[in-house]
């Protein structure tokens, strides 16, 4: 049986309409996306966030200037790091590699979209994920 695929997608709310676009090319790839629109406005974001990661293979960030500045994407990638999730950092189509880069972010491997096209984008998130190793527990 193929191990299916869980993400967690972070990005800046400037950035949401790419980031919806990824999902949903990732979704037809067979790999869930969660962000933080999934979660209830009356619930606790924390909880959610933790059982999020929890659950996720690997966290896909859209590397972007309001990704990079956004607390609330900074605080899903510490907690990333503290779970021990893989981080595919994704530069957007025709996007560029924001200046000043934090030194964890200048270690992960960039999935440059360049001028590809959103689904060939998505098709190499899920190559890097069938690739790494699956926990004991799935």
């Amino acid at each position: 049986m193929k191990h299916k695929h869980d993400v967690f997608l972070s990005f800046s709310h400037a950035d949401r309409e790419t980031a919806a676009q990824i999902s949903d090319a990732l979704k037809a790839l067979g790999v869930e996306a969660w962000n933080d629109a999934n979660v209830p406005a009356c619930n606790d974001w924390g909880d959610h966030l933790r059982e999020a990661m929890k659950k996720a293979d690997a966290v896909v960030l859209l590397m972007t200037p309001a990704s990079l500045a956004s607390a609330y994407v900074m605080s899903e990638i510490g907690a990333a790091v503290a779970a021990h999730k893989p981080v595919i950092p994704v530069v957007p189509a025709n996007g560029r590699v924001p200046r000043g880069l934090p030194t964890p972010l200048r270690a992960w491997p960039l999935i440059r979209a360049g001028s590809r096209g959103v689904g060939e984008v998505a098709a190499e998130i899920r190559e890097r994920l069938e690739h790494m190793p699956v926990p004991e527990s799935a």
